[in-house]
């Protein structure tokens, strides 16, 4: 059964406060600001997930931010806001098994060079907005890495893998891509990738409200992004 979506889109920020609509019908909504440091644009996209929502942070593409930067330069400042922003936030950066904390990175800490992207993908960088996100279920961690071999080595049930991919998820967001990891023997690297951003203190996760959404604008000011915008509400009916 499909959900019926409704989107508002090119809003107010002040259309935050006071809306007629609930916070539990609420899915997803991007904020759009420049950071001031380099001029460069940013989205900021909540989606509503398997485990509540995550917010992702969005550079331009590669062929725009170039223009007003350096690729290594990009890759820092992103990494710095998402950091600050964390700090309003709280919740855990999801760690990729292949790429980690920082998407399309030419600078890829765990297969260099992998996922690197074209000039039209921009870097990405999220955060599961959760307080529990250390904690793993080793035993079906076991399921995962069992099951990893069984689908993409032995070509067994891709459905059963994807249903264990979901339990491990459901425990921990990172469940999926930490066990992907091990399976491919990149554990170590993967949780030495996961250590370098998550054990930072954070505040607790944040619950997205209309109001929170609101808090968080004025609180983006300061952190020196400008122009901010609402390009999006998404709503479940």
């Amino acid at each position: 059964m499909h959900m019926a979506l409704e989107m508002e889109v090119d809003l107010l920020l002040s259309d935050l406060k006071g809306r007629d609509r609930l916070d539990s019908q609420l899915v997803c909504a991007i904020l759009s600001g420049v950071d001031s440091a380099y001029a460069l644009p940013y989205d900021f996209v909540f989606i509503k997930g398997l485990n509540g929502f995550f917010l992702r942070v969005d550079s331009a593409e590669r062929g725009e931010f170039l223009n007003l930067c350096s690729n290594e330069q990009a890759e820092e400042n992103i990494k710095d806001l998402t950091k600050r922003v964390r700090k309003i936030t709280g919740g855990y950066y999801d760690i990729h098994p292949f790429m980690g904390a920082l998407w399309h990175s030419s600078r890829n800490p765990i297969i260099p060079g992998f996922g690197e992207g074209s000039m039209f993908d921009g870097l990405n960088m999220i955060l599961h907005l959760r307080d529990n996100g250390d904690h793993f279920d080793s035993q079906e961690m076991f399921t995962q890495v069992a099951l990893n071999a069984d689908t993409w080595i032995k070509g067994k049930d891709i459905a059963t893998f994807f249903e264990s991919r979901m339990r491990a998820d459901r425990i921990n967001p990172n469940g999926s891509n930490r066990d992907q990891a091990i399976a491919n023997g990149l554990g170590v690297l993967w949780s030495q990738e996961f250590h370098k951003f998550n054990d930072e203190p954070k505040p607790r996760a944040m619950e997205v409200t209309h109001s929170s959404l609101y808090s968080f604008t004025k609180k983006l000011a300061k952190l020196g992004i400008g122009d901010l915008r609402l390009k999006r509400l998404t709503y479940e009916e």
